[in-house]
Order: C-alpha cells, then sequence, then structure tokens
C-alpha cells in the first residue's frame, strides 16, 4: 500500500516527504531512497523516467545534504518521476 496521494495540481503529497512539483529526489540514505523509488513506483498516476534509480541530473545544483553526503564518501542515489 502507498501512502502518497497526488493533489489537484498533480503534486505528490505524503506524510514522509516534501511535495516536489518535479517529483524529484536526492539522498544520500540508501534505506530512504529504495523506500522512496518503491513508493513512487506504486503511486497511479507516476512513471519513473529510468530504470531504478536516475543518472545524476546535470541541470540541478548540488544540495547541502548532497554534498555532506559526498564528504562523507556516501552513495548519492537519485530519484526521478514524471506525472502521466
Amino acid at each position: 500500500s502507498s501512502f502518497a496521494n497526488i493533489n489537484e495540481y498533480g503534486f505528490i503529497e505524503t506524510p514522509y516527504r516534501k511535495v516536489d512539483p518535479e517529483t524529484h529526489r536526492v539522498t544520500d540514505i540508501v534505506e530512504y531512497a529504495e523506500f522512496a523509488l518503491e513508493e513512487l513506483s506504486l503511486t497511479k498516476g507516476l512513471k519513473n523516467k529510468y530504470d531504478g534509480f536516475a543518472k545524476p541530473q546535470t541541470w540541478r545544483t548540488q544540495t547541502k545534504f548532497e554534498r555532506k553526503g559526498l564528504a562523507q564518501d556516501r552513495q548519492i542515489t537519485e530519484i526521478v518521476f514524471e506525472k502521466i
């Protein structure tokens, strides 16, 4: 089951994640990334733009959390879904 919903504007609303208009997530916590990928994959109206995790997106700026994870040699995972 999934706790995610798509609101009237097409944004994902969940009790666990911030709503992001591009349904795009970046994290250095592998367990969170796996959970997010599974939950978003089960959400009706969304399609993963990649097979599993996305390749690093060069168009976006690096977040402070991403820099912190990289400094600690953590794996950075990226998830990109689109509304269908």
